[in-house]
């Protein structure tokens, strides 16, 4: 089994965290897509979606001082979409409908649709176990780059 280090440790708690809180923001107008494990997804618009990126993720940072050597960090991630490129190539099937293109991210409700789901087939990472390591990533660079 991996070693958890403390930042592996803080990135399921908010892994956690997240799953609880998925906002679902953009959504498919198609229902096979959706309908997967019973979920619903709202209807997706082109126009709704204001990004560039094919993230979008609103995140708060709380950073406290235990003592003069640690430093806790929490924090609360709310996805309303994420690069499909991250999850793996189930997602390259995905049409949301008229005005979606491969250009835009997967939303929180697919997501949260598919978390147990194998990302590339039999024995592949599970869609969520795919989510946890890309939040990992990002909270680990973003930590090296802000603090070293």
């Amino acid at each position: 089994m991996k070693k958890f280090h403390a930042a592996s440790f803080i990135t399921f708690v908010m892994l956690v965290q997240l799953l609880a809180t998925m906002v679902p923001a953009v959504s498919a107008a198609h229902p096979d897509y959706c309908a997967v494990n019973g979920g619903e997804c709202d209807q997706w618009d082109t126009n709704d979606d204001q990004t560039e990126s094919q993230s979008w993720i609103n995140a708060q940072y709380d950073f406290q001082m235990v003592d003069t050597s640690k430093v806790e960090l929490s924090m609360v991630w709310a996805i309303h979409e994420f690069d499909r490129s991250s999850l793996g190539s189930w997602t390259d099937s995905l049409d949301f409908g008229a005005g979606s293109d491969a250009n835009d991210g997967i939303p929180a409700d697919y997501i949260r649709n598919y978390l147990n789901e194998e990302s590339g087939g039999g024995g592949s990472p599970t869609v969520g176990d795919m989510l946890l390591g890309q939040a990992e990533s990002i909270i680990e660079d973003m930590l090296n780059t802000g603090f070293g």
